[in-house]
């Protein structure tokens, strides 16, 4: 099964390493599921996409394929907090060190940034029930990755894409500052490598507004 959001994949990966682990536990999620007429057999793993595309597909085979120009590009390459909790029997990555999203970030023609808030948490999460701290967790990571040179924030969580590009207006006015950084997902910047034009990627509805030369 094919996965695009961390925290999904994350939950997918626990729960079949638990299930198969523990028998015990298998026959009881299988005793619930029966009244739904449905089995779990634990056959179909989940695989997140950036595995599936960096380890699957191949950085060679992407950077052969690349059709548009994207040096002029500082990318940084942020994960997220849900990346670190992937259980030991579905990591692809180190979890705390994270290389996957700069190599394909490279691989693309494009310039990874260096980013030491690569896996921490962007607040998202927070802002329905603790709204001070998740815009001072936001804030942070905006006013980080404009101060290491980024030009975009390159992610991979939908949730994490939607708090940093959605909210920064707001977090701008909170602490009268400007950050105007370009939030876009890891598949925008695959496409535009591609060769795939905006529209196609949606990147028109994007709230803070990405363009390069």
């Amino acid at each position: 099964m094919l996965v695009t959001c961390p925290g999904c994949y994350q939950v997918f990966s626990r729960v079949h390493e638990l299930c198969e682990a523990e028998g015990s536990l298998k026959a009881k999620v299988n005793a619930s599921l029966c009244g739904l007429d449905l089995t779990y057999s634990g056959k179909v793993t989940a695989r997140h996409l950036l595995d599936v595309v960096v380890n699957g597909i191949g950085l060679t085979k992407i950077s052969q394929g690349v059709k548009r120009q994207l040096a002029s590009i500082k990318a940084v390459p942020y994960y997220g907090c849900q990346h670190a909790g992937f259980p030991k029997s579905a990591r692809f990555d180190d979890p705390q060190r994270p290389q996957t999203l700069s190599k394909l970030i490279a691989a693309l023609g494009a310039e990874p940034v260096a980013f030491p808030d690569a896996t921490k948490c962007c607040g998202g999460p927070l802002f329905m029930t603790h709204p001070e701290a998740a815009s001072q967790m936001t804030r942070k990571l905006l006013r980080t990755a404009k101060d290491a040179g980024g030009q975009c924030i390159v992610t991979t969580c939908e949730l994490c894409h939607f708090n940093l590009d959605a909210r920064q207006s707001t977090i701008e006015k909170l602490y009268g500052e400007n950050y105007s950084i370009p939030i876009i997902h890891f598949t925008h910047l695959l496409g535009l490598g591609l060769g795939l034009d905006r529209k196609t990627l949606g990147l028109d509805r994007s709230i803070v507004p990405f363009s390069f030369s």
